[in-house]
């Protein structure tokens, strides 16, 4: 929303779009803890009901194929969690899209960008920041909180590791999209990819690689998904301030 002050300039109040864009990622991870632990109880549930039922066919003397029974256990503690951790990522860009989205929509009526978000080229990443771009917003790193004097002196970005650096966090959310790419296109096997090698060495430097038949995969896991939504929650964070330190169009 905007409003004019006394000398009748365009100003910006508050609008709950930014806080709500960066709450749904809380949510989300939320949601991603609630669903795991469904898993977890389910598959526990499962495993004490089998060995209950071949308790009771011991005393009725009946045969019991319990290594039968346990496949199931094994859907509910391997393979749907392994899904859902795979796909994940997936919900997650997807989130991210339709925020952004919805922010460059609002910077387009107030910033007067005379374009449209699919004038933009590239991945949702590259899209946005061009279009906020368009805008005259852009995202600053935040200041070192390490201050060494001479001679003690050495870069900050090497020890602040809390210091957000602003192309390093676009080109973070980047690389979470090509992740959500591979696992989309390829089923997270990253040697199908035309160009795998960025990509490999970004998971590698993650733990999220790992050989499966002789083959590179994604395989995502519970601290990897929930830094995801860390990440974007200070994407969001971090927009919101760009976007009221940036003064609007006359």
């Amino acid at each position: 929303m905007v409003e004019r002050d006394h000398r009748g300039k365009r100003i910006k109040v508050y609008n709950r779009m930014f806080m709500d864009a960066e709450y749904s990622f809380s949510m989300l991870k939320f949601y991603y803890g609630e669903v795991t632990g469904l898993l977890r109880n389910r598959a526990d549930h499962f495993r004490k009901y089998t060995d209950e039922l071949e308790e009771e066919h011991k005393k009725r003397e009946r045969p019991f194929d319990k290594e039968y029974w346990l496949k199931h256990y094994d859907v509910y503690s391997e393979y749907y969690p392994h899904i859902f951790n795979n796909s994940f990522i997936v919900s997650a860009c997807a989130l991210f899209e339709f925020q952004i989205r919805k922010i460059c929509t609002l910077v387009k009526e107030e910033h007067k960008v005379p374009l449209e978000w699919d004038d933009m080229k590239g991945s949702v990443p590259t899209r946005a920041k061009s279009y906020l771009w368009h805008g005259g917003i852009l995202l600053t790193d935040d200041p070192p909180t390490i201050v060494l004097s001479p001679p003690n002196f050495v870069p900050t970005e090497l020890h602040d590791k809390k210091r957000i650096i602003a192309k390093e966090l676009w080109q973070e959310i980047e690389n979470l999209f090509r992740v959500r790419n591979c696992m989309v296109h390829h089923n997270g096997l990253v040697q199908k990819l035309r160009y795998p090698t960025k990509l490999i060495k970004y998971a590698s430097d993650k733990g999220i690689l790992a050989d499966s038949a002789g083959q590179k995969e994604l395989l995502l896991s519970q601290d990897s998904n929930k830094e995801v939504c860390d990440t974007m929650m200070k994407f969001f964070s971090k927009l919101t301030s760009a976007y009221y330190s940036t003064q609007l169009p006359e």
